[in-house]
């Protein structure tokens, strides 16, 4: 809290004004909140879209002006807060997933306190200065929820390993944070195959022996067509332009 304090009352910026002030479909937690404007941060990224709605509303109820001018502060008090509180999720997710690797891991484990190494890795990761502009740049919540889904997809893999009884339930969670991951930003793209290399690298003996296991190919499977939400952003233009693609750049180059 120390640490971001500073930020929690700073104006809109940059891509802050097309992608939330003159983001007409913010302004009410309808269906149409999934359908974000084009060519901007948030186009593609509906589960970003809907969160940005979920701050509007809160304001609305609340009383807080939200007109483009004047561009007083308050306004964006709450995006800020919220913005902390998914970091701090994010972090969480990190602990459980640094301290489970370790209590799994027979050769670190009887040498190594897994939540003393966890909690000290976590608390240099939320307040190193590389994650200032994720957390305080309200629009690059996309990076924040992306990572809160990318993290959760991985904690729910382990879970589900670990767990006996409701391991169906975990994989389910880890299906459903991956799916809200696609819907926040493209990197998430990679995360099924993390979940693949991190089974591979921790728990099984080779990747044929991973593969040949039905249920967790099933499992890969699963997480894999999560990525067809991806796709369809890419088919439907809603980022063309971004990243040098209105330059005659193709989206697989």
């Amino acid at each position: 809290m120390a640490a971001y304090s500073s930020a929690i009352r700073a104006p809109f910026e940059f891509d802050d004004r097309p992608a939330i002030q003159q983001n007409a479909t913010i302004r009410s937690l309808s269906p149409g909140v999934l359908l974000p404007p084009a060519q901007t941060a948030v186009a593609g990224r509906p589960v970003v879209n809907a969160t940005l709605a979920l701050n509007y509303a809160i304001n609305d109820a609340l009383g807080v002006d939200q007109r483009g001018d004047p561009d007083g502060p308050n306004k964006t008090v709450g995006y800020h807060v919220l913005n902390l509180l998914l970091h701090f999720a994010c972090g969480l997710l990190l602990f459980g997933i640094i301290r489970r690797t370790i209590a799994n891991d027979p050769s670190r484990a009887a040498s190594l306190d897994a939540e003393r190494v966890a909690g000290f890795a976590v608390l240099i990761w939320l307040v190193h200065p590389i994650q200032t502009e994720a957390v305080n740049y309200i629009v690059q919540r996309t990076e924040l929820i992306v990572s809160l889904c990318y993290a959760a997809t991985l904690y729910a893999s382990i879970r589900a390993w670990d767990s006996r009884k409701r391991a169906g339930w975990w994989r389910a969670a880890a299906a459903v944070a991956c799916a809200l991951g696609m819907g926040s930003k493209e990197v998430m793209i990679t995360a099924p195959l993390m979940v693949v290399l991190y089974d591979w690298t921790f728990r099984a003996e080779s990747l044929g022996k991973l593969w040949s296991n039905v249920q967790r190919r099933r499992f890969y499977l699963a997480l894999a067509a999560t990525g067809l939400i991806i796709l369809l952003a890419i088919l439907t233009g809603a980022r063309s332009q971004s990243v040098g693609f209105g330059h005659g750049v193709s989206w697989y180059q």
